[in-house]
């Protein structure tokens, strides 16, 4: 299955993204806690039945490790200076690859996570169908994230608005936008059953400068010039001591079929 040029500008940009900011979703995410408290990556924890073995599909600099994950894990990630931080940080290895074509045989896991990749890995329902390839009959899937918005307060929009007015930007784009309307009707195409799909607002604090020129640093953002970054960066920046909303989107399902494989082309 051949890339469209903007598929393949994506993938260009995203490497970069991530050689450059290696870790920096993790700690944006880290410092955002739900009304229970929680953070993204512990209310990833929730779903991950004990004595399980995890694939971390995108798995970045291993958050869910830092979250307090301590069963069998395995990794895999396209930035070797993700990876590397695994290494440093928790003596544990992962693969360097791609979602497209994971390098494990067929049912080796109990559970697989994806952690905010799915608006970017592609072909989605190929990599989607390679993640259930993975997974052993009943296993469980669960993915997380951006949200749609709709859990964000009236505040939390209008700082977002500011954000993305600063970086001329009408909304946050991925190259799989349109289709992460139809995730869970991709999932039961992959060979899944979606048990939950739902959304929560995590809340960041802008405690100190540096945090709010994080969160936007973190951000993709490919047409925007270092500018127009550095520009948003130093806005928000001076919002020192007030805290903004992140919407994210948690799917929970179950393998219940092998779905026939693709092949790219």
């Amino acid at each position: 299955m051949s890339r469209t040029t903007s598929e393949s500008s994506w993938d260009a940009y995203g490497m970069k993204f991530h050689n450059i900011h290696a870790g920096i979703t993790e700690e944006v995410l880290i410092r955002s806690h739900n009304r229970k408290g929680e953070t993204p990556y512990e209310w990833i924890l929730q779903a991950i039945p004990d004595g399980t073995s995890v694939l971390d599909v995108a798995c970045g600099s291993a958050p869910i490790l830092r979250a307090g994950w301590e069963g069998e894990w395995h990794g895999i990630d396209r930035s070797a200076e993700e990876l590397a931080r695994i290494e440093r940080r928790y003596r544990q290895y992962a693969v360097v690859g791609s979602a497209e074509v994971l390098p494990f045989e067929d049912a080796t896991f109990d559970v697989v996570i994806c952690s905010m990749a799915l608006m970017l890995v592609q072909p989605l329902l190929q990599c989607l169908i390679e993640m259930m390839r993975t997974l052993r009959e009943g296993g469980v899937i669960i993915a997380l994230l951006p949200g749609d918005g709709s859990a964000l307060t009236l505040r939390d929009r209008v700082m977002w608005a500011r954000i993305l007015a600063a970086l001329r930007m009408r909304n946050l784009t991925y190259p799989n936008a349109a289709q992460l309307q139809h995730l869970c009707l991709l999932i039961e195409h992959a060979g899944g059953s979606v048990a939950e799909d739902q959304e929560q607002r995590f809340a960041l604090p802008i405690a100190v400068p540096d945090d709010g020129a994080l969160l936007v640093r973190s951000l993709y953002a490919p047409r925007a010039s270092e500018h127009l970054i550095a520009g948003a960066s130093h806005m928000v920046s001076k919002w020192e001591g007030r805290v903004i909303g992140i919407p994210l989107r948690r799917i929970v399902g179950r393998k219940i079929h092998s779905a026939l494989r693709m092949h790219a082309q």
